[in-house]
């Protein structure tokens, strides 16, 4: 893992504004589901659909690019830059949240040592999905997981699964005859609501959507409200492009979305930020968006799976974050404060995409995937988030590891790694 020391570079603290113009679009009143209820006939005997990816590829680059990079990723030479990391603020007081109800269970409070693990359970079996794009979120006393292309709802105290179904089911009530897939789920701890993010897709003709769930209250198996919102769509523009890979945040006013857009049966576009002021659908009423799209790194290229933060406290603000691919040695760090979308650029050690890994004994190296940021979360000041890089550690070939990162939010400084 790369450390703070010996530096040579500093963060860039220069923020420059989205060019692009925010579009606003609306969606239809959601539809209410109880995943406690039994199912209608119609809806329990739906068959999941997984239809071929309507794209090239699913990278900024050709798949064959792609191949080519991580057959190389082994004897790759790797940067050895290092940069100036701030000092942390110490000790912090976290703003508490603005419920939208009486909920308080989950008021903010100091971080404290992790915990012990008391119990374990078995997780869903393998659906045949592949890649499976787990998720999950816990809440007091339930723990939701989820994957391609199930989902299923825990106690806490451990056993088998109090709820489980397939996505498929569990979105019937607003879509049928699509493929469902790539789930995203948070316990919004501001508001006591569970939140599902899936992405439904079809060809002939082509249709793209976000299927959006949230829960009516802090019971995960009581009723939900189930929404569809056009993905293709930049605010009300049409476009032919289909949402992959979709990330899922959150504070104390408003959900962000955050989508790869790819033509259909072409390459990737551009990445995209749909911002949901969250007490519409959490009251069941219409909801409203606003869309970012077309975002661009400080050396030009197009952002790639940016991610929002899922945020603790009341900042002010939302941070999201993305690396640069193939590689690189920044990340973008972006910020949505009312209708403004802003960039600036963190510069970090260098990443890179890395190698499979290697298992103890024998078997088929696991796919470590590319170098994309896969979760954020903002507390305390901090961006805090992670990637997959290659590192050499003396050896002769370089092996899979994980990046870390601490970033002043406020600054946009590096504070660790």
């Amino acid at each position: 893992m790369a450390t703070k020391k010996k530096t040579v570079r500093t963060a860039s603290k220069s923020a420059a504004e989205y060019k692009g113009r925010a579009l606003h679009g609306k969606a239809a009143k959601g539809k209410e589901m109880d995943p406690s209820a039994p199912q209608p006939l119609a809806a329990a005997g739906m068959v999941e659909l997984n239809e071929p990816r309507p794209g090239k590829t699913r990278y900024p680059i050709s798949e064959q690019e792609f191949v080519n990079l991580k057959e190389a990723s082994h004897k790759k030479k790797l940067g050895k830059s290092t940069v100036t990391a701030a000092k942390d603020g110490g000790k912090k007081t976290e703003l508490g949240p603005q419920a939208l109800g009486s909920f308080d269970v989950m008021a903010a409070a100091e971080p404290a040592a992790a915990p012990t693990p008391v119990t374990n359970f078995a997780g869903i079996p393998a659906t045949g999905w592949i890649p499976p794009d787990c998720t999950m979120a816990t809440g007091p006393a339930h723990v939701l997981v989820s994957v391609n292309s199930s989902v299923a709802i825990y106690n806490k105290t451990g056993g088998a699964p109090v709820m489980q179904k397939t996505l498929t089911v569990w979105f019937a009530n607003v879509v049928q005859n699509m493929t469902v897939f790539d789930p995203k789920a948070l316990f919004d701890q501001h508001a006591g609501r569970w939140v599902l993010l899936a992405v439904g897709m079809r060809q002939n003709p082509n249709q793209s959507v976000f299927l959006l769930s949230v829960s009516k209250t802090s019971n995960p198996l009581g009723p939900w409200f189930n929404y569809v919102l056009n993905a293709s769509l930049n605010g009300t523009t049409p476009t032919n492009n289909w949402a992959d890979y979709p990330a899922l945040g959150v504070d104390n006013e408003f959900l962000y979305i955050t989508a790869n857009m790819f033509q259909f049966g072409g390459g990737f576009q551009y990445a995209k930020i749909r911002v949901i002021p969250k007490f519409k659908p959490y009251s069941n009423g219409l909801v409203t968006y606003t869309d970012f799209f077309n975002m661009k790194n400080a050396d030009n290229s197009v952002a790639f799976t940016i991610q929002p933060c899922h945020t603790f406290g009341a900042p002010g603000a939302e941070f999201l974050v993305n690396s640069l691919f193939p590689s690189g040695q920044s990340l973008t760090l972006w910020k949505i404060k009312g209708s403004a979308l802003t960039r600036t650029t963190v510069d970090v050690a260098a990443y890179s995409l890395p190698p499979n890994a290697n298992q103890k004994g024998v078997g088929a190296p696991l796919n470590t995937g590319d170098i994309r940021v896969l979760h954020a979360v903002c507390r305390g000041g901090s961006v805090w988030c992670a990637l997959t890089t290659a590192k050499n550690w003396g050896g002769a070939t370089n092996q899979a590891s994980i990046h870390w990162f601490q970033i002043n939010a406020g600054a946009s400084n590096l504070v660790q790694q």
